[in-house]
């Protein structure tokens, strides 16, 4: 398959069946950001509580109330990784991507209990950060039905970056089309897509 540079306009080249897909993991997510967002406000309360004992120190409850702050922004940061899509195709590292799939996969209700390893040491890329961070995510979603880990790989070969997990082979819609947004391709057998590298890119373009 000849790849060509990604899309311009790469959500309204997706049909409705891929939309449908990224649309139910998306909603696994957001089921496991309302029930950490439970956990969260048990805890506000609890500091609450907390600050009205009559041994009260500022110093006691700070430390407990940064940490909450952290995770209500980890939060926000997972809310905006499957809302509405943001920003242009851009220069980014793949272990950077890779890290903002970690906490997405963090919140899907359907991996809750499986351990995830992410390893991205890969060449940079230029396409859409949020495609690809999307796709990261839908391959752990695809993982078998076990307890062992899903183990994501990016790894630079032939001039391309690959994704491929541990999950189940065979067509994705989702993965497929986002792949050919992104300027590559699917790979059925392996369970993935793969990229273009930046350096791949900048050679295409004769710099």
């Amino acid at each position: 398959m000849k790849n060509t540079p990604p899309t311009t306009d790469p959500v309204s080249t997706l049909s409705a069946e891929a939309l449908l897909e990224w649309e139910a993991n998306a909603e696994s997510v957001l089921r496991g950001v309302a029930h950490a967002l439970n956990n969260r406000a048990a805890s506000m309360s609890a500091l609450t509580s907390l600050c009205m004992e009559p041994d009260y120190t500022p110093q006691a409850t700070s430390k407990l109330l940064a940490t909450e702050v952290d995770r209500m922004r980890d939060l926000v940061a997972v809310v905006r990784a499957v809302g509405a899509p943001r920003g242009d195709v851009e220069a980014f590292e793949p272990a950077d991507a890779a890290q903002s799939a970690s906490g997405v996969i963090a919140m899907h209700a359907a991996l809750r209990d499986r351990e995830v390893k992410l390893n991205a040491n890969a060449a940079p890329v230029r396409t859409y950060r949020w495609m690809f961070v999307r796709g990261l995510v839908v391959l752990a979603a695809r993982a078998a039905p076990n307890r062992s880990p899903i183990v994501l790989n990016v790894t630079e070969r032939d001039g391309f970056v690959i994704a491929a997990a541990d999950s189940a082979t065979g067509r994705s819609p989702y993965l497929a089309e986002i792949a050919r947004a992104m300027g590559g391709e699917h790979l059925e057998e392996a369970s993935g897509f793969k990229i273009p590298t930046l350096a791949t890119l900048r050679q295409r373009e004769g710099r």
